[in-house]
C-alpha cells in the first residue's frame, strides 16, 4: 500500500487469495495512517476531526490507527467494509492468538462526511509490532537504546523543537526518554512531551508531530 494518495477500494478478489489480498484491498482505502497518542493525563487524546492520515500511541504502547479514503460506491457500502475488516482482523489474531485480548480490533468505519465517498477505519493495535505485522508499516515506540538497535546504522540527526540546534547521538542516549520511528506521511499525537524530531517532521501547536511532508523513517524523542 502507499500512503499518502488517493485510493479507491477495489472489488473483492476470489476467496482463495487469502488473508494477505483482503488486508490489501480494505487498507486501499488509506491516504495514509493516522496515529492519536495519550495526553500526560494517560487519556487517549486525538484530533477533533479525522481529515488528515494520523497515529495513536499510548504510554503502554498501544496503537490507534486511523485509514482514511475514498470509498467505491459502485462496489461497496460502508457495512460490506466493515464486514470485510472485521474478517481480516479476525483472521490476523487467530494467526497471532493473545491470552487475554487480541492483538487487533476494528473500532470504527464512518464515512467522512453525510453523502460523501470519504471514510475512515480505525484499528486498535497491542503494541507497535502488530501494527507494523498488519499494516506493513515501520512503526517503533521505546527507549533511544533499543531504537539505536532498531536503526542498525545509527540514528538520524535530530534537532530540538525549541531552538532547532542538533543532537549527537550521545547527548539522546544521556537524555534518554522514549523513542518514536514512524513512517512518514502521518501526523503522530504522543503520549510524553516531545524534545527533538528528526528532518521533515515538525512540532504542532497541540503537541502532535507533523511528518506528512517528510521523507522515510522519521524520529521523535520524547522525555
Amino acid at each position: 500500500m502507499c500512503c499518502g494518495t488517493t485510493q479507491e477500494v477495489q472489488r473483492p478478489e476470489p476467496a482463495d487469495r487469502g488473508m494477505i489480498m483482503i488486508r490489501k484491498r480494505t487498507f486501499a482505502v488509506c491516504l495514509g495512517l493516522l496515529t492519536a497518542m495519550l495526553s500526560a493525563c494517560g487519556q487517549v487524546k486525538g484530533p477533533d476531526t479525522i481529515d488528515k492520515p494520523t497515529l495513536v500511541i499510548t504510554e503502554t504502547g498501544k496503537v490507534t490507527a486511523y485509514l482514511v479514503g475514498e470509498l467505491d460506491k459502485d462496489y461497496y457500502e460502508l457495512a460490506e467494509l466493515e464486514a470485510m475488516a472485521l474478517e481480516e482482523a479476525a483472521e490476523f489474531n487467530r494467526l497471532h492468538p493473545l491470552d487475554g485480548g487480541e492483538m487487533v480490533t476494528l473500532e470504527s468505519v464512518e464515512a467522512l462526511e453525510e453523502g460523501g465517498t470519504g471514510v475512515v477505519v480505525s484499528f486498535g493495535f497491542e503494541n507497535a509490532q502488530a501494527y507494523t505485522e498488519y499494516t506493513g508499516q515501520p512503526l517503533f515506540f521505546g527507549s533511544p537504546e533499543e531504537g539505536l538497535k532498531e536503526a542498525g546504522d545509527g540514528l538520524p540527526v535530530l534537532k530540538n523543537v525549541k531552538d532547532g540546534t542538533e543532537a549527537t547521538q550521545e547527548s539522546l542516549m544521556a537524555q534518554g526518554g522514549k523513542l518514536i520511528a514512524v513512517g512518514a506521511g502521518t501526523v503522530v499525537y504522543c503520549p510524553y512531551r516531545v524534545t527533538h524530531v528528526s528532518q521533515g517532521a515538525v512540532l504542532n501547536a497541540d503537541g502532535s508531530v507533523d511528518a506528512l511532508g517528510a521523507e522515510g523513517t522519521v524520529y521523535i524523542l520524547m522525555r
